[in-house]
């Protein structure tokens, strides 16, 4: 029968034996270094000049003074001397100056590892990183970013609701206050909400879920003029889309400047007169339904991309560009006739060129002509005369 145990080598009990105590209590002993582990560092190579009564630490590989002669082992303080023990692989320690946990591998004492089954991280209760999760947060994440990424395609966030009067939504929050809400609140309409003070809150936008529809709430505020006054209110009340200007107080008036009717005549009125710089072109449309819902549509997009004061300038100004392009029309239509009449008038003045050309030759030849008939006259002339002349002397 061997003398110790084969695992943690404590001392049995053998028939016969004189002071069996003495057995006993050196395995006591062993039992109460070995059992909940618990060191006070690792690596430690310098005994303490005063050990407490159960100091432990875990040895380094070159150990001096009273641990010399044990590298690595586990030195135990009791009952005014040293015991040594030598870690087997597995073992697991409390490492009290790191505050965490290590195994023996053989060879040093190594953090555990970190790869789990799959399995031990279903139904959890709760995770929190760098911060602690609560019964309402589940999952506490304290970073400068939260990366999700693909597994080789896409990629999607689900917000799921477990009915549609619940809320999926995303809260904004400075300093813990909530100011800017977006997603599914109490519906199945897409809506932002804002709030000053995270309490009293005002839906901004909002889109249909049936038709995809954009509205509103609390109107589109834009920026008219400059000059300490210009600003505005666009916003629907029932069968009317209106623009409402601001006075120099920054109050609205009461009364519309800019409105379209959509249950009256369908067509847009303008209340205290216009003015514009330029031409101008507009068309009243009488089916006030459909115009209506092209109109919301038209200036919902605009006053998301740009104020309505711009779109109001764009209309103008692609007016004057359909204008600038039909005067352009005009004006190349005129430049060919133009190009045309001077092409004829360069083919009359050749053909006059050439006609004058051929009289003035037809004249030079006429005129050389007569002179040849002079001169050939005169020569005869003068050859009778010479005659006669020579005739009066010989009968002389």
């Amino acid at each position: 029968m061997p003398d110790i145990t084969p695992i943690l080598a404590l001392p049995v009990l053998v028939p016969n034996q004189a002071q069996p105590y003495v057995t006993h209590n050196g395995a006591l002993r062993r039992l109460d270094v070995l059992v909940q582990l618990s060191v006070a560092e690792t690596g430690a190579v310098t005994p303490p000049a005063l050990p407490e009564e159960g100091a432990l630490y875990a040895l380094g590989a070159v150990p001096t003074g009273a641990w010399a002669g044990h590298p690595l082992a586990l030195a135990a303080y009791a009952e005014g001397s040293w015991l040594f023990i030598d870690p087997q692989e597995g073992w697991r320690a409390w490492v009290r100056d790191e505050s965490r946990l290590r195994v023996w591998d053989g060879a040093g004492w190594v953090l555990p590892p970190t790869t789990l089954d799959p399995a031990d991280l279903d139904d959890l209760p709760g995770l929190g990183i760098a911060t602690a999760h609560d019964a309402t947060n589940r999952l506490a994440v304290k970073a400068a970013a939260t990366l999700l990424s693909h597994d080789g395609a896409g990629h999607q966030l689900k917000i799921n609701k477990a009915a549609a009067g619940e809320t999926a939504s995303l809260l904004f929050q400075s300093d813990w206050t909530g100011h800017a809400e977006m997603g599914l609140a109490g519906g199945t309409d897409w809506s932002v909400k804002v709030s000053p003070d995270g309490s009293a809150w005002t839906e901004a936008l909002a889109i249909a879920a049936a038709d995809g529809q954009l509205r509103a709430g609390a109107g589109l505020a834009t920026g008219l003029a400059s000059g300490g006054g210009g600003s505005g209110l666009l916003a629907g009340d029932g069968d009317r889309l209106a623009l409402t200007p601001t006075d120099r107080a920054g109050g609205y008036q009461s009364a519309r400047a800019l409105y379209f009717d959509a249950a009256g005549d369908g067509i847009w009125t303008i209340e205290g007169g216009l003015q514009v710089n330029g031409p101008l072109q507009a068309r009243s449309v009488r089916d006030g339904t459909e115009p209506l819902q092209r109109a919301l549509r038209a200036l919902a997009a605009a006053a998301i991309t740009r104020t309505c004061h711009d779109w109001l300038r764009g209309v103008a100004h692609r007016a004057a560009l359909q204008q600038l392009a039909q005067r352009a029309t005009v004006l190349e239509r005129q430049m060919a006739e133009q190009a045309a009449r001077q092409a004829q008038a360069a083919t009359a003045a050749r053909q006059a060129t050439a006609r004058l050309a051929a009289d003035a030759i037809t004249g030079t030849c006429r005129g050389w002509l007569r002179r040849q008939a002079r001169q050939r006259a005169a020569a005869a002339d003068l050859g009778a005369l010479a005659a006669r002349l020579i005739l009066r002397t010989s009968t002389t």
